[in-house]
C-alpha cells in the first residue's frame, strides 16, 4: 500500500497513511535580518504583499542543515503546540500530493479506482462517494451471485478475464494450463468466461482499467475481494429477507388420513427450529417422490432422515420446487420449477416483499426493486436455481452459511437445476415464460409462437392488408389520369432542350454549341434561360435574343 500511496499518479491519501509514517517537509530557511522567516507553507508572516517577499528570497541564502528556526514569526500570536503539529503536519500532506504544474501527472482511471477501493477497506469496503466509479463495481459485484450463482468464485473469474480478455481463442483449453484452472472442467471455464463478459455489460468502462489491472497483482487481489465481499453481502440479505418472512409462505395443511402438518411460525431467526426439526418445513425439504410416504407418519419419516434410513442429495428435488397439483410420476419434470413457496421466495428477492403474495408483475412504491436496479425483464435459469438455493437455505437447520448440508450439496443441486433448462430446450421455454409471467406480468413470445401466428388472422394482420390495397388503387388511378397541362409543358421543353443537347442539332442559326474540351460550355438564348428559370432548370447565361419569336411557340 506504501508504494501505492506514494506513487503521484494515485491522488490523495487516507488518512491512516498520514498518522502512520512521518510526512517529509522542505527544510527551513535562515532567519533574515530584513525580513521574517516563512511559515510551513512558504508564505511571508509579515505584512508585506506577498509578491515583494517573493522578490527578496531570491537573495536569500540557500538553506542549511544547522538552522533550527521555528518556523514563526514574532508579530504572530503563539498557536498551541497540539494546533500547531496538527496543522504542519496537514501542511506537510498538502505538499506531498499537490504537485506543482509542470510534474503533477493526472492520474489514470485504474488508479483512481484503486485508491477508492483500498481506502474502503478500513470502511468495510463501503463506498461513500455514489457518484464514483468505484461505487458502480459496488452496486455490480452484488448480482454476482444472483447471476452466477452463490458458489461461483469471484477471485477465478477475474484472473480468467483479465488474463484471456481480448484474446479468448481455445479460451477453454488455454485456461487449463495455468495453474489456478488446470483441476477445473472446460465447462466451468466456460461458465466463469460468461460471468466475466456478463459483469462487462453490467460496467463497459472496466475494460479501461484492465491494462493496470494486469501489471499489478495486489490491484487485482484488492478489487477482488472487494467485490466479492459486496457478492456475499447481497446474498445475506437475500437470505435474512426469506428467513424473516418464511412464516408468510406456509399455512396448515389437513391430510385426508387426517393428519395434520402445522404452519411454520416465526422463530425470530432461531434456526435450531427449522429443516426436520419442523414438520411444516420438513414437509417442503422431503423429496417429491417421497412425499405420499411422509404424509403417513411425519414424524417416523423425520427421525429415519436424521438417523441416515432416508439419505436425501442433490439430486433429490425437494417438495416446493413442484406444484402440489401437477406431479406425474411417468414425467416428474412436469411442472417442476413452478412451485408456489418457490415462486414467493423469487418474488420476495427480486421483486420486493409487497409483490410476494400481490398479483403477477405488481410493483410497489418506496425502493428500488433488485429487478428494477438490474433492468430485469426476463427471468434465467440461473435466477431460478438461485432462488431455490437460498430458499432452501432459509428453511434448512444450518445457523450460518455452508456450501453443504450433510450429504446434500449446494454447489451440485445448483448445477442440477441449470442442466435442466439445457437438456430440454421446449421444457425451458414453458417454464421460463411461466416464470416471466409470474414475476414481471407478461412474456416475451418465442420463434414458435410467431411461427404458429403466421396463418392466423388478426386485426394487425387484416388492418395491414387493407391499406396495402387501398394503396395500390391509389396508384393505379394516379397512372391513368393525364398530367396537368402545366406538367406537360414542361416535359416538353425539357425534351427539347435534352434532344439538342445530345444529337447536336440546330434549333435556329443560332444552335447549342458543345465544344471538345474538358470545360463544356452550352449557349443558349436569353428567352430560353427565361423559359428555363420558369420550368426551374438550371442553364448559363447567355446574350443572345434573335430567336425569341421562335422560342414563343414552346
Amino acid at each position: 500500500m506504501s508504494t501505492r500511496l506514494n506513487d503521484p499518479k494515485v491522488g490523495a491519501q487516507s488518512s491512516a497513511d498520514r498518522h502512520a509514517r512521518p510526512v517529509p517537509h522542505s527544510p527551513p530557511r535562515p532567519r533574515s535580518h530584513s525580513r521574517s522567516r516563512s511559515t510551513s507553507r512558504g508564505r511571508s508572516a509579515s505584512p508585506v504583499p506577498r509578491r515583494h517577499n517573493k522578490r527578496t528570497r531570491r537573495h536569500t541564502p540557500p538553506p542549511s542543515n544547522s538552522s533550527q528556526t521555528s518556523g514563526h514569526s514574532r508579530g504572530h500570536k503563539k498557536r498551541s503546540t497540539h494546533k500547531k503539529r496538527h496543522r504542519s503536519h496537514h501542511r506537510g500532506s498538502d505538499r506531498e500530493v499537490a504537485l506543482p504544474p509542470a510534474t503533477a501527472v493526472s492520474p489514470t482511471v485504474c488508479n483512481t479506482v484503486m485508491a477508492a477501493i483500498i481506502d474502503a477497506k478500513d470502511h468495510k469496503w463501503q463506498i461513500r462517494d455514489h457518484t464514483s466509479l468505484a461505487y458502480q463495481l459496488q452496486g455490480a459485484a452484488r448480482f454476482l451471485f444472483r447471476q452466477n450463482g452463490p458458489f461461483i468464485r469471484v477471485y477465478h473469474v477475474f484472473v480468467l478475464g483479465l488474463t484471456f480478455y481480448g484474446n479468448a481463442k481455445h479460451i477453454a483449453k488455454a485456461a487449463r494450463k495455468m495453474p489456478h484452472f488446470k483441476d477445473f472442467p472446460e465447462k466451468d471455464v466456460l461458465i466463469m468466461w460468461k460471468a466475466f463478459n456478463e459483469f462487462l455489460v453490467d460496467v463497459p468502462w472496466f475494460t479501461d482499467i484492465i491494462p493496470g489491472l494486469r501489471d499489478s497483482a495486489d490491484h487485482t487481489r484488492s478489487l477482488c475481494s472487494f467485490l466479492e465481499y459486496h457478492a456475499r453481502t447481497a446474498r445475506s440479505d437475500d437470505i435474512a429477507s426469506l428467513k424473516r418472512d418464511a412464516h408468510l409462505f406456509t399455512e396448515d395443511i389437513d391430510l385426508p388420513n387426517g393428519v395434520n402438518i402445522p404452519a411454520f411460525h416465526t422463530d425470530m431467526g432461531n434456526k435450531s427450529n427449522r429443516g426436520w426439526n419442523h414438520v411444516g418445513l420438513a414437509r417442503l425439504l422431503v423429496p417429491r417422490s417421497m412425499r405420499d410416504k411422509f404424509d403417513e407418519d411425519p414424524k417416523k419419516f423425520v427421525r429415519k432422515v436424521r438417523t441416515g434410513v432416508y439419505k436425501i442429495t442433490a439430486e433429490d428435488y425437494p417438495s416446493f420446487m413442484h406444484a402440489d397439483d401437477g406431479y406425474d410420476t411417468s414425467a416428474e419434470d412436469k411442472a417442476l420449477g413452478m412451485g408456489e413457496f418457490l415462486l414467493l421466495c423469487g418474488r420476495r428477492i427480486f421483486t420486493g416483499p409487497r409483490s410476494a403474495q400481490s398479483e403477477p408483475g405488481a410493483q410497489g412504491a418506496g425502493r428500488k426493486t433488485v429487478a428494477q436496479l438490474k433492468n430485469m425483464s426476463t427471468v434465467t435459469p440461473q435466477n431460478i436455481a438461485y432462488t431455490a438455493v437460498i430458499a432452501r437455505f432459509a428453511i434448512n437447520g444450518q445457523p450460518g452459511w455452508r456450501d453443504n448440508d450433510g450429504l446434500f450439496h449446494g454447489a451440485a443441486f445448483f448445477k442440477h437445476i441449470v442442466d435442466l433448462f439445457d437438456a430440454d430446450p421446449t421444457w425451458a421455454r414453458e417454464t421460463l415464460q411461466w416464470w416471466n409471467m409470474q414475476l414481471f406480468g407478461y412474456c416475451e413470445p418465442d420463434a414458435h409462437e410467431h411461427h404458429a401466428a403466421e396463418g392466423r388472422s388478426t386485426a394487425v394482420s387484416r388492418i395491414a392488408a387493407q391499406r396495402a390495397a387501398r394503396r395500390a388503387a391509389q396508384h393505379d388511378v394516379e397512372l391513368r389520369q393525364p398530367p396537368p397541362r402545366a406538367l406537360r409543358t414542361r416535359m416538353l421543353a425539357l425534351a427539347l432542350v435534352l434532344a439538342q443537347c445530345i444529337t447536336l442539332r440546330p434549333y435556329s442559326h443560332h444552335f447549342l454549341a458543345v465544344p471538345t474540351t474538358r470545360k463544356t460550355t452550352v449557349r443558349k438564348h436569353t428567352k430560353v434561360q427565361t423559359k428555363a428559370r420558369q420550368w426551374r432548370i438550371n442553364l448559363p447565361k447567355s446574350s443572345r435574343s434573335q430567336d425569341t419569336t421562335r422560342m414563343r411557340s414552346i
